[in-house]
Order: structure tokens, then C-alpha cells, then sequence
């Protein structure tokens, strides 16, 4: 003789008075799982089934939106000091230059004589990895032509990036 017992789901909810006009319980995060009945497993899936079918006679998004900030740092070559002051303002110059020529918006480009510091927006077309070769070399390359003490000027081939996001950015 086999024992037949209910079947039944778990759901999250908050009370039995939180149910919408299709009989759906609304589902708040945190709460107390409560055990359903199969009807009302049946009726979730029914909604979603609904939604999925009505899911074609919405419009498509007709642009995609990046919002991604990266605080990025480098040092130079052995951490030698050689950005001084007569080169520093306009290095940090030219790597926002460098930013805005990868269409990544500059928020702060600041440092000290032997590091740099970044913030950026990334854009939604350039990886992470694009952008700081684009930097490191170009500027680079940029700074031994701005005069002979600095023909030996190399970065360091670590770099920090970190990912920012609105609720705790600052710039």
C-alpha cells in the first residue's frame, strides 16, 4: 500500500494577506518560507507561462547603456621616481587624453612621482584589458619624447584595477 502524501512547494512570502488579484502570493526578500499546495504552485507557473508568451509583443531595447567605473593604478618601472613636476601635470593630462580617445570618460587622473591613479568610465566597447594597454603605451611612449632624463622611462607590468560602483563613488 503506498502512502500518498500532498504535494507541496516552498514560496517566500510575508502573510496570506499580500496575495494580488490572481491569487499570486507577492514575494519579499528575507521572509519566513511558507509551505504551499500544488494549486498554488499551478497558478505561479501559469503567470509565468503568461508572461513568457507576452514576452514577444514587447518592444527591444534599442541602445545598450555601460555604467562601469575602474580606479586604475600603475607604477613606474621598479617603483623609481621620475614622473617630477615639470612632467607630472601633463602625463596626468595626457592619460585622460588617452581615456577620451577610447571613448572612457577621465573622472580623475592624479598620482605622485612614482604611480598614477585613474578613474574612468569604461565604455561599453572597450575591455578592461584594451583600455590599459592602450594607456601604458601610448603614454609610454609619449613621455620619452618630452626630453633625454626621461628615455629611460618604463611602467611596471602589474596594475590594480578596481571596479566602482555609484553607491560608493566619490568622484
Amino acid at each position: 500500500m503506498r502512502r500518498t502524501e500532498p504535494d507541496v512547494r516552498v514560496a517566500y512570502a510575508v502573510d496570506r494577506s499580500r496575495y494580488d488579484a490572481k491569487g499570486v502570493l507577492s514575494y519579499q526578500p528575507g521572509a519566513t518560507p511558507r509551505v504551499h499546495s500544488r494549486s498554488f504552485v499551478c497558478r505561479l507557473k501559469a503567470c509565468f507561462i503568461s508572461f513568457c508568451n507576452n514576452k514577444s509583443k514587447t518592444t527591444a531595447m534599442p541602445q545598450s547603456l555601460s555604467q562601469v567605473i575602474v580606479h586604475i593604478v600603475f607604477s613606474t618601472k621598479d617603483r623609481t621616481p621620475l614622473l617630477d613636476t615639470a612632467i607630472r601635470r601633463r602625463m596626468h593630462a595626457y592619460l585622460a587624453t588617452v581615456c577620451r580617445d577610447c571613448d572612457c570618460e577621465a573622472y580623475r587622473v592624479g598620482g605622485v612621482a612614482d604611480h598614477v591613479h585613474v578613474a574612468a568610465r569604461l565604455a561599453r566597447t572597450v575591455s578592461q584589458a584594451d583600455l590599459l594597454e592602450k594607456i601604458k603605451k601610448t603614454s609610454s611612449a609619449w613621455v620619452k619624447t618630452q626630453g633625454r632624463e626621461y628615455q629611460s622611462f618604463f611602467w611596471q607590468t602589474g596594475t590594480v584595477l578596481f571596479l566602482l560602483g555609484t553607491a560608493n563613488s566619490t568622484i
